[in-house]
């Protein structure tokens, strides 16, 4: 028999189809009543295995760096307001308790010395004291500084990033949703209408897989 037969089968004998397409239904369904799922989620995201002994012993010794949320900012314009929005939201998230560290091209120290005093400095270029530096002069300073340079800032684009580090008491689910969307939702709020955003970090990772496992669910 020829496949295009077989294709006008259900066309010629829509009813005979349909009681076909029944009985096998049926028959599927009397097959699988003795199948059972595993819904032993220990099994997938276990808690007594050695690599969870490891990520136990390397939280407690350099902190919940799978707490790390990330947002990489590329503006389509860099100016004085750009990085005033920037300090505002490192700022902002500096306030929160359920921030432990925060780190952006605003606020994180850079060592740069004043060729008219021979004074050393260690701090923020954006304080006040980096007044007398234009913007240019301030990123190429955090492009050459190791505490920024390729971490905070790309090297060779427009590039940034901003960090929020969680405590290791946030150590579930539940305890990281509210972080997380806070951190996602100011990011957005403050750069969204004239930046590229991209969002980074275990704890997204983790809330995006679990999400979409309760959909599933």
């Amino acid at each position: 028999m020829s496949i295009h037969r077989i294709t006008d089968l259900p066309v010629k004998y829509p009813k005979l189809s349909l009681l076909l397409a029944l009985l096998l239904s049926l028959s599927f369904l009397y097959a699988g009543k003795d199948v059972r799922f595993n819904n032993n989620f220990s099994v997938l995201f276990a808690v007594d295995n050695e690599a969870n002994e490891y990520r136990d012993f390397y939280r407690k010794e350099f902190g919940a760096d799978d707490g790390l949320l990330m947002a990489i900012i590329q503006p389509a314009k860099v100016d004085d307001a750009f990085f005033e929005r920037l300090q505002r939201l490192s700022n902002d998230f500096e306030q929160q308790a359920f921030f432990q560290r925060v780190n952006s091209p605003t606020n994180t120290a850079v060592i740069r010395n004043n060729a008219k005093t021979d004074e050393v400095f260690i701090d923020p270029l954006f304080n006040d004291f980096a007044d007398d530096l234009t913007l240019d002069e301030k990123i190429q300073l955090l492009r050459q500084s190791s505490t920024t340079a390729g971490r905070l800032i790309s090297t060779h684009s427009n590039t940034f990033a901003i960090l929020a580090q969680m405590p290791k008491e946030l150590d579930s689910y539940k305890k990281i949703q509210q972080p997380a969307a806070y951190f996602q939702q100011a990011v957005e709020n403050t750069f969204a209408s004239n930046s590229t955003l991209h969002f980074a970090g275990i704890a997204f990772s983790r809330i995006g897989i679990l999400d979409l496992m309760y959909q599933d669910l």
